[in-house]
């Protein structure tokens, strides 16, 4: 299975950890190798966290997973209820309409969104943008699933 991440991550001692708040710098991860950094366990969870200083983060990022689906490209999330039927959530943007016209929903519907078997994507992809003020010390686009 695929594990999709979205969000703000930093890179803290060669980890890719998700920021959870700045102020003060707040990491976690799913990485059980944490723990040997100083990372605490939240209680009843495989989730682990550590409050670090801004100095300790070596670079930053924002993170998007996308994919491709019948030649169009869209933003792609986890749905919990569907990942062990090993799906995804496809979120359409509001101002695509050829895509709304495309899968028959109603224009400017928030919720508009399909759940689509991996093996059906072509590709997958992170994107990832700098942060302000901080390094940029990743690759821009990491591929999950390629085509040939």
């Amino acid at each position: 299975m695929i594990k999709l991440r979205s969000g703000a991550f930093v890179n803290y001692k060669g980890l890719q950890c998700k920021l959870i708040s700045s102020n003060p710098f707040k990491i976690s991860s799913l990485d059980k190798r944490c723990l040997e950094l100083g990372f605490e366990q939240y209680p009843n969870k495989q989730v682990y966290f550590k409050y670090i200083e801004r100095n300790e983060v070596l670079s930053a990022f924002h993170l998007i997973t996308k994919a491709k689906y019948q030649g169009d490209v869209y933003q792609l999330t986890e749905n919990r209820v569907v990942s062990n039927e090993d799906k995804v959530t496809l979120f359409l943007d509001n101002l695509d309409f050829a895509a709304y016209d495309k899968f028959g929903f109603n224009y400017r519907d928030d919720n508009a969104n399909i759940s689509v078997k991996v093996s059906l994507l072509e590709e997958i992809w992170e994107e990832r943008e700098p942060l302000l003020n901080f390094s940029f010390e990743v690759d821009q686009i990491q591929y999950l699933k390629k085509s040939n």
